[in-house]
């Protein structure tokens, strides 16, 4: 199927060609900026104008039929949490009973998905029904009362405030039953939960849909959404709503205090009932609040709120007077008989909607129906259809050969009282929500004067075979720049994501930066998406063997290693394989398998014969190089183990497991010969001082650790991160030890008396990994934030930040030359780039 489009007329007000006097200029900086709204456009051509895009509905992905999920699921959340994706929602048996909706006990539910597509419920062991352990029910009722609370509807987020402590990495709202209101929860891994505060923090609203919230990185505070009414009395003693379902927002900056309380303000004067509101900040544009809320519509006109004494009940007579379109809609009787009940469930319909905000609380809010009811098909045109779950998340294309795509999860329309409610998966374009669209007759947009930085342009667009968009940069009066001009620009065609503009003279517009420029562009048959300035250099910049991207894993490439030569590139991936790459023909030679879980971490021996490896499968794996043959397996460890390395003389090696022990191994036959102890948390990374007296250990307590290899005795700690340290490496001289974390820092340490030399800082998430040029005098670290950076170690200086990658960056390592440096992502690539030209 394909995707189906909507097309608005312009939003905006012809003019003449003299661009209109405008105020400051809006600094952009080199921010990805999307066409959801009109803040950046000056004015659209009478042939130009927004469009607004419907997502493709795809698989089913989840069927809700287990005893414990009852006959409603409602409320899911979904989120990109590392190497998988995590879903929480709400199970319940509901009845209607005189018109009202009555609620049973109530399940909060997890599930897991390592591509967003196929997902699993695990057996948690945490709360029993009927019996048993054996589910995946994270909270049930009883343990919500213990907190004077209700399973309304949770919606969990990761805190990325960097301030947030290891026992509230995650945080959610419980609906508490007296006062009513928001009660903070918190817990060091979804799954485990505790209170925050004894009491509700916001008590001002109805609190009876999805209560939200998320940090927002932009503006350094958290914001949260929940629902409130127009009219009528909420409370614990009270409740009678009248009015209308409207949205409510505060900011804080520790969950706990909320203030600058408003309700949302639309652009639109249209009043509508909207259920949920599924704000979050746009991953590829975070300055950007998306939302999907749900549209309420009664083609009958029958009351948004139940009364109380069944008048709302509809028998034949109410029935026959419905529009003749609600007869031809899919399961008229099932429709009429929930009408019997209260008229609303039978002739309401629910709709998705799109909208968007650059401050919270001011929102540019789509009326048009953004997820549609669909094809007519049993179980469709509904009541209950088409609820958005929170949170649109990054996955890959099941087309292969395709760039990543937005996932959004709607409920598919089944009714109350009918088990296996399913949740249907959408897909839509990465920034495809809205585009500035012109047909085959051509057409302009005219941004307002703007401000950037960054060496290049790059756009987001699709265009027929024989469509085109070309590019001019003109001063504020409307004035071309030499060399920027629309004559100075070739057509550009295609469906990209990422294309970088090019100009007749070749020259990059970042010699533009710092200074107020327009930019006109001129559509033909053309839809586009985005745009944003980049800093240069970029890995897809040089298209030679030196510099590329190696693709062919189907997982998050992690552990990275380089072959003694220099020629093969060993990757450890979350495909549960280890794949041995050719860096100058960028093909795979080998393929090692064997291990059932992710490979975290790979490492040579000195010679290159023999390759070591990790896993999250609790084993550390030694394979001959040449022949892929496994030589031994290491189980020694409780549970998943992340790090792996080499004694300088190859005769040991250590390991390093979420077991909290390190242990070294002989390297002859695999058999654990220490375990050191001393870690209170995970222990993520290993690495060995070249002169192989002293091992170093970080993990989830915060800490370096240090160790005396043969004696297995604790020799002393680094303490300097705020937070959990991903991994740690020494220089080739042995003088000093990075350090890297997810206090967004690298710390180097100066050898053997661990003082602190520098702290590097300039990632906006957290580091993964950290990587020494053979010289020394470099420090790469890859990041959650997409990029590498290279700083210079005797200063501390950045000298480049690379990007090009679409995920997170889990591995940097350079080559035995120092000429070349890799990195792995959760994209699935592995990129080279050639320092030697920077």
């Amino acid at each position: 199927m394909k995707t189906t489009i909507l097309t608005i007329s312009s939003v905006l007000i012809v003019a003449a060609a003299i661009p209109s006097l405008a105020a400051e200029p809006i600094d952009i900086g080199s921010r990805r900026e999307l066409f959801v709204d009109d803040y950046l456009i000056d004015r659209l051509t009478s042939e130009a104008e927004l469009r607004l895009h419907h997502p493709t509905p795809r698989e089913i992905v989840m069927v809700h039929g287990e005893p414990w999920e009852g006959n409603t699921t409602t409320y899911h959340c979904v989120f990109k949490d590392g190497d998988r994706y995590r879903m929480f929602y709400v199970g319940r048996n509901s009845t209607i009973r005189k018109g009202q909706l009555n609620i049973g006990p109530s399940s909060f539910c997890y599930a897991e998905s390592e591509d967003g597509i196929h997902w699993r419920k695990p057996k948690l062991g945490l709360s029993e029904f009927q019996g048993s352990k054996a589910n995946n029910i994270v909270m049930n009722t009883a343990a919500a009362d213990q907190h004077n609370a209700r399973l309304g509807a949770p919606a969990v987020f990761r805190d990325e405030n960097p301030q947030a402590t290891r026992d509230a990495r995650y945080k959610m709202f419980l609906s508490s039953k007296s006062p009513i209101g928001m009660l903070p929860m918190k817990s060091p891994d979804g799954i485990h939960w505790s209170p925050m505060s004894d009491k509700p923090v916001v008590t001002n609203g109805a609190f009876d849909s999805m209560n939200l919230a998320f940090w927002d990185s932009e503006r350094g505070e958290y914001r949260a959404y929940w629902r409130y009414f127009t009219g009528g009395t909420t409370n614990e003693k009270e409740w009678k709503p009248a009015g209308v379902r409207a949205i409510r927002t505060a900011s804080s900056k520790d969950l706990l205090h909320w203030e600058a309380q408003a309700d949302l303000s639309y652009q639109s004067s249209r009043e509508m009932e909207l259920y949920e509101n599924g704000i979050h900040p746009y991953n590829r544009a975070p300055h950007l609040l998306i939302g999907f809320p749900v549209r309420y519509v009664d083609r009958a006109g029958a009351p948004s709120l139940t009364p109380s004494d069944g008048s709302d009940r509809a028998g034949p007579e109410r029935i026959r007077n419905w529009p003749a379109s609600m007869g031809a809609l899919p399961d008229f009787e099932q429709r009429r008989a929930r009408a019997a009940l209260s008229e609303r469930y039978g002739s309401a319909l629910t709709e998705g909607l799109f909208m968007s905000s650059r401050d919270g609380v001011n929102f540019h809010r789509w009326d048009e129906g953004f997820l549609r009811p669909g094809i007519e098909r049993p179980g469709t045109w509904n009541y209950g259809q088409q609820f958005v779950a929170w949170r649109s998340v990054e996955t890959a294309s099941t087309l292969e050969g395709a760039p990543n795509e937005l996932s959004l999860y709607p409920s598919e329309g089944t009714w109350l009282g009918k088990k296996g409610k399913t949740l249907r998966r959408y897909t839509l374009r990465l920034d495809g929500f809205v585009s500035a669209h012109a047909s085959a007759k051509g057409g302009e947009l005219l941004t307002k004067p703007i401000v950037f930085s960054g060496q290049r342009l790059s756009l987001n667009f699709a265009t027929s075979a024989a469509g085109s968009i070309r590019v001019g940069i003109e001063h504020p009066n409307g004035k071309s720049i030499d060399g920027f001009s629309l004559a100075d620009c070739p057509p550009h065609f295609g469906d990209t994501l990422d294309r970088a503009v090019v100009w007749n003279n070749q020259q990059e517009p970042g010699q533009l930066a710092g200074t107020p420029v327009r930019l006109r562009f001129v559509l033909q048959d053309a839809d586009l998406y985005s745009f944003r300035f980049y800093e240069t250099p970029r890995a897809d910049r040089a298209v030679h063997t030196a510099n590329r991207t190696l693709r062919g894993h189907a997982g998050s490439t992690t552990g990275l290693a380089w072959h003694p030569d220099g020629k093969l590139l060993a990757c450890g991936c979350f495909d549960k394989t280890i794949g041995i790459w050719d860096v100058e023909t960028g093909t795979r030679r080998q393929t090692f398998s064997g291990h059932t879980h992710y490979v975290y971490c790979v490492a040579w021996n000195r010679d290159g014969t023999k390759l070591a490896s990790a896993s999250y499968d609790g084993t550390v794996k030694l394979w001959d190089a040449r022949t892929g043959r496994e030589l031994w397996t290491n189980r020694d460890h409780a549970t998943a183990v992340l790090g792996v390395a080499w004694s300088p003389d190859g005769s040991k090696l250590a390991s390093g497991s979420l077991d909290k022990t390190v242990q070294v191994l002989n390297a002859a036959d695999g058999k654990t010969l220490q375990v050191l102890k001393g870690h209170t948390h995970y222990v993520i990374s290993v690495s060995w001082s070249p002169d192989g007296k002293t091992l170093a250990s970080g993990g989830f307590d915060n800490v370096v650790r240090l160790w005396d290899p043969i004696s297995g005795k604790a020799s002393g700690t680094l303490d300097g991160h705020t937070d959990a340290i991903e991994m740690v490496y020494w220089s080739p001289d042995g003088k000093r030890l990075a350090s890297g974390g997810r206090d967004l820092s690298a710390i180097l340490w100066a050898m053997p008396e661990g003082r602190k030399l520098h702290v590097l800082k300039g990632h906006s998430r957290r580091i993964e990994s950290v990587s020494w040029t053979p010289d020394g005098t470099q420090l790469a670290t890859g990041s959650q934030d997409k990029t590498v950076k290279v700083w210079s170690t005797r200063t501390g200086e950045l000298l480049h930040t690379l990007s090009g990658h679409e995920e997170p960056v889990r591995g940097v390592v350079w080559s035995p030359n120092g000429k070349l440096l890799a990195s792995g992502s959760d994209d699935h690539s592995i990129r080279i780039w050639d320092m030697s030209r920077r």
